[in-house]
């Protein structure tokens, strides 16, 4: 999907955009690679119905571990911003 979604990206958004969709792609193979992985070792022990919560909450958790991280740093960069004084 990538190598699809990459080079329309950049001819038509530019760089940055293409920065961003690359970011956000590797954050959502990140969370899939987590849920396969928990869903592999917890499958055997929990049951099927236990190991997909799980593998969903883990997923999830990731998720949202990379959207305060997103935030965070949106919001580190704006105050940086804001306290910078104007150039002479």
């Amino acid at each position: 999907m990538g190598s699809i979604l990459a080079p329309f990206t950049h001819v038509q958004r530019g760089r940055p955009a293409l920065l961003r969709l690359l970011r956000g792609l590797l954050g959502g193979y990140l969370g899939f690679a987590l849920f396969c992985f928990t869903l592999a070792a917890s499958l055997r022990p929990l049951g099927v119905p236990a190991a997909f919560g799980l593998g969903c909450v883990v997923a999830l958790l990731c998720q949202g571990a990379q959207l305060w991280r997103h935030r965070h740093r949106a919001g580190v960069a704006a105050e940086a911003l804001q306290t910078a004084e104007p150039a002479s």
